[in-house]
């Protein structure tokens, strides 16, 4: 007489595969993530360096006329107000010390693209710091990859403690991520 299995055989057998690929499958998601967020904070910080070799340069900041422009034009800009424009000139004029990064990976449907944000009256730790360059990363409460400030209003400070500017955006599950342009000796 041939034994075969039983159902509760059968029936742990298929419990213990679906573990393993939900396992497997939020694993994957988690190193997605992190890919992502690399990748976000590696276009960030190049912008960031460009700007200040433009400052360097010029000893003066890029032209914009709306106070903030998206540099990641090829994936775009976007905040709760909706898509970002770019700026020919700023473009252009970044373009003489280099090539700015053009694309980067959106956080999501509504946030994401890395920001070029001027505002002639901010202060960072009450010193004039009117340059800051915005992202967004997947994740909430995800780690910016860089020194942060507090928020990207006109007076903000430096933070030592946290690793993000906001960590869960409008309860989205994004990170704002806020990082002060530094000119030479500050």
């Amino acid at each position: 007489m041939k034994r075969g299995f039983t159902i509760v055989e059968l029936l742990i057998v298929i419990v213990v595969i679906a573990i393993l690929a939900t396992i497997s499958v939020v694993a994957y998601n988690g190193v997605q993530q992190r890919a992502s967020n690399t990748a976000i904070i590696d276009a960030a910080s190049k912008a960031k360096r460009m700007i200040e070799v433009y400052i360097a340069t010029y000893d003066k900041y890029p032209h914009i006329v709306d106070g903030y422009v998206c540099i990641t034009t090829t994936t775009s800009c976007r905040n709760n107000s909706g898509p970002m424009a770019s700026t020919p000139a700023f473009d252009t004029e970044v373009a003489r010390v280099g090539s700015l990064p053009r694309s980067a990976p959106l956080a999501s449907d509504v946030r994401g693209g890395v920001t070029y944000m001027y505002n002639a009256t901010r202060t960072i730790d009450g010193v004039s710091a009117p340059v800051v360059i915005r992202y967004y990363l997947l994740g909430a409460y995800s780690d910016c990859g860089m020194k942060v400030i507090d928020s990207d209003t006109s007076q903000a400070a430096s933070t030592s403690s946290n690793k993000y500017t906001i960590g869960d955006v409008g309860s989205s599950g994004s990170t704002l991520c806020a990082v002060k342009v530094s000119v030479s000796g500050t």
